[in-house]
C-alpha cells in the first residue's frame, strides 16, 4: 500500500476514505443524522505529544472519534 489513503470507521455500516495528511483532523460523529465534522486542536495535540512523551513514546498518529448528536439532531 502507498499509505495515501486514510480509513475511517465512524459506525458498523460504512467506512469513509480520506487523503492521508501530516496532522489528520479528528471528528465529531452525530449518531442520529451521521453528519461527520472535522476539527483541529492545538491543545488536543499539545496533550496528546505529552502523554506521549510522558510514557517514553514515539507518537507518529492518532485518530480521535467523538460520538454525540448534532444541532440537527432530534435529542
Amino acid at each position: 500500500m502507498a499509505g495515501i489513503i486514510q480509513r475511517h470507521n465512524f459506525d458498523h455500516n460504512h467506512a469513509v476514505f480520506e487523503i492521508k495528511q501530516n496532522t489528520s483532523p479528528d471528528h465529531l460523529v452525530c449518531q442520529e443524522t451521521n453528519q461527520i465534522i472535522e476539527f483541529k486542536n492545538e491543545e488536543i495535540e499539545k496533550l496528546l505529544l505529552d502523554i506521549a512523551t510522558k510514557h517514553d513514546f514515539q507518537l507518529t498518529g492518532h485518530s480521535l472519534i467523538l460520538f454525540g448528536y448534532c444541532r440537527n439532531s432530534t435529542q
